[in-house]
């Protein structure tokens, strides 16, 4: 039987560029500048959060800022085992990846949550926009991975929700 999960509506994509470049050719200036709240779904965002690094804090500071970050729980053991495996990692490197990214983050003025389980991609859900980045399962580190920014329609509604759905999975961080 199906969940109760509502239907995404089809009729609209809103898909607004396809890359393979998520750091350059992405408009991440205007998606900043246009937006008060940004939800980060990531595994540990270091290359990204160091590259935007001024444009969270101000985001974040600002009157009816939110920076809202979603990472992996760095204490829950299947959670690191499965995703070292696919970063061709260790264990060890892993967690302590995803506690700098934690501490970094709430620096940053970030509200932080940890959730247990595999994550599939990386998104980046501004006010009026969004961009999705896909994760390689090669176990091979890799400088380009398939990136979309997407406006309202189909995709921006699925990864609103699912990012509502790790909000309802996650444990915030004190």
């Amino acid at each position: 039987m199906l969940n109760d999960t509502p239907r995404l509506e089809k009729s609209v994509c809103a898909l607004e560029r396809v890359t393979d470049e998520y750091l350059q050719e992405v408009e991440w200036d205007e998606l900043f500048k246009g937006s008060k709240t940004l939800d980060v779904v990531v595994a540990y965002a270091s290359t990204w959060r160091n590259a935007h690094r001024v444009r969270l804090q101000k985001l974040a500071a600002q009157p009816g800022g939110r920076l809202r970050v979603f990472l992996p729980d760095p204490e829950d053991k299947e959670t690191l085992f499965t995703l070292s495996q696919r970063f061709k990692m260790s264990e060890q490197s892993l967690k302590d990846k995803i506690n700098e990214a934690i501490a970094d983050f709430k620096e940053l003025g970030g509200e932080v949550h940890v959730r247990a389980g595999d994550a599939v991609f990386s998104c980046y859900n501004f006010e009026h926009k969004a961009v999705l980045t896909l994760y390689s399962h090669s176990q091979e580190r890799r400088g380009s991975v398939p990136t979309f920014l997407v406006g309202d329609g189909m995709i921006r509604q699925f990864v609103t929700s699912d990012i509502e759905a790790i909000l309802r999975q996650s444990t915030p961080v004190q």
